[in-house]
């Protein structure tokens, strides 16, 4: 199912919105207060390296007593996979693989010696305007 006109529109808004609002430094955000248009339009503004994203985490394999914790940084179209990617592969010591987003730019994992159940839970977000990314210099009189 394609977007209709209308949600065209908000995306497109809140791109504007959220170009104006991502500050140029590392800044702590609540993805929980985003709206959806909000989270689609950051999704593709990370896609188009105009803005950073960091998520801090911390995951550990269901029953075992050790914690992983990591912060990946994510800008690109698949920067949040490859870094997610080294992520898990690392504590599962096996291959995995990052299944392409939905529409909000969910990933889910898909781990090599599959039978281990895995649990996390985010500890941290921030943005900032990507480093080679969109710059608004207009002047304003």
């Amino acid at each position: 199912m394609s977007p209709s006109a209308s949600d065209d529109d908000a995306i497109e808004a809140a791109i504007a919105g959220l170009i104006r609002r991502i500050p140029d430094t590392w800044t702590a955000f609540d993805r929980d207060r985003l709206t959806e248009s909000e989270e689609r339009a950051t999704f593709l503004l990370i896609a188009a390296a105009i803005v950073e994203k960091r998520m801090a985490f911390r995951v550990r394999l269901i029953g075992h007593p050790m914690a992983v914790h990591a912060t990946v940084t994510a800008t690109g179209e698949y920067g949040f996979a490859e870094a997610m990617e080294q992520v898990v592969a690392g504590c599962a010591h096996t291959t995995a693989t990052l299944v392409a987003p939905d529409s909000l730019g969910r990933w889910t994992f898909s781990i090599g010696n599959g039978g281990m159940a895995w649990g996390g839970v985010w500890t941290g977000t921030s943005w900032r305007r990507g480093v080679g990314g969109w710059r608004d210099t207009r002047r304003v009189a």
